[in-house]
């Protein structure tokens, strides 16, 4: 320490400055990294729940603007996975705006959805129906045959008890859960 006068007459010590060192950078690094390796695991799990209910929500939308859109219209509106594959393909909106009670082929898009990515997939069973479409009445009740739909979105993992599960009942009405293991679709 340097003694050092003021305009005061106060003395004041000055301290060398000097940087860390060598010893102590590689402490702090092997901090950070202990802290990292220890929160990663809780990040990828967290990361695989907002990609399950994200897809979860992207399908329960589709499912509700199709019901919504079949009272609107007086027809038919279904959801419908892109070339029968649910996962690879993605799915689609769609009215039976020629009312031939049919769905595809000259019928008006209204929404497309993306496929899913990273191993995350979309598993369907439409109890009385086609798996590829769940189609809803001028009412928003299912159109039968289909007596109740469910889909089941599966993460990567194929943890049934951190998948979801998205019930139609035949009423037309929607509702989602975590845990796919008592779900009647195929299992994650």
């Amino acid at each position: 320490m340097l003694p050092v006068e003021t305009s005061r007459n106060r003395t004041i010590a000055l301290h060398s400055c000097r940087g860390f060192g060598l010893i102590e950078l590689v402490v702090a690094i092997a901090i950070v990294a202990v802290l990292t390796a220890a929160a990663l695991p809780s990040f990828r799990e967290l990361s695989r729940r907002m990609t399950i209910s994200e897809n979860t929500n992207n399908l329960v939308g589709a499912l509700n603007t199709s019901r919504a859109e079949a009272v609107k219209r007086g027809a038919r509106v279904a959801v419908v996975g892109t070339g029968n594959n649910w996962t690879t393909g993605g799915w689609s909106v769609q009215a039976d705006s020629n009312h031939d009670d049919v769905i595809g082929g000259a019928d008006t898009v209204l929404a497309t959805y993306a496929r899913l990515t990273n191993d995350y997939t979309v598993k369907t069973l439409v109890t009385g129906g086609a798996d590829a479409q769940i189609v809803f009445t001028s009412q928003g009740s299912l159109a039968g045959p289909a007596t109740q739909a469910d889909i089941n979105v599966c993460r990567p993992d194929h943890e049934a008890e951190q998948s979801a599960w998205i019930h139609i009942a035949a009423s037309g009405e929607i509702s989602s859960r975590r845990n796919t293991s008592s779900s009647p679709a195929p299992g994650c």
